[in-house]
């Protein structure tokens, strides 16, 4: 559905939102967001369908020369940075002045990269250590893993 949003093809577009919506979910365009009628949600990545294969120094470049762009009130140079990365995998939020890939990576305009989020076993090797520094009395090592 987002590729036919994008191509402007917005007759198969609604075609598929009214699929879903006999299966019973809603979209959301505005907060990016689908909706089940049995509770479960989710967010939408409506960046391009394929794995980002630019690096995050990349993308940093390309989100820099577009907040340049902005800034500069080129809003066709904004639009043509900001397509070119949806089309390369990479999702922009102005609101958040945050960028994500379908892969989970992201990073905020400024140039800070999100962490990863952590896998439930890595918490818990992370639990198990600092429960051993606790009892161990080692207060200060298991305050750092927290």
């Amino acid at each position: 559905r987002e590729s036919y949003r994008q191509a402007r093809r917005f007759a198969e577009s609604d075609a598929i939102r009214e699929e879903l919506r006999g299966m019973g979910v809603e979209l959301y365009d505005k907060e990016k967001e689908w909706r089940s009628r049995d509770g479960r949600r989710g967010q939408m990545f409506t960046a391009g369908p394929n794995e980002c294969m630019l690096s995050d120094a990349d993308i940093q470049d390309r989100i820099l020369d577009r907040e340049e762009a902005r800034k500069n009130k080129d809003w066709d140079r904004a639009d043509q940075i900001r397509d070119d990365l949806r089309m390369q995998g990479v999702e922009l939020d102005d609101r958040e002045s945050t960028w994500r890939t379908s892969s989970g990576r992201s990073g905020n305009y400024s140039g800070k990269l999100n962490p990863r989020p952590l896998s439930g076993s890595t918490i818990r090797k992370l639990v198990a250590e600092r429960e051993r520094f606790r009892a161990a009395q080692d207060f200060d090592a298991a305050d750092e893993l927290r």
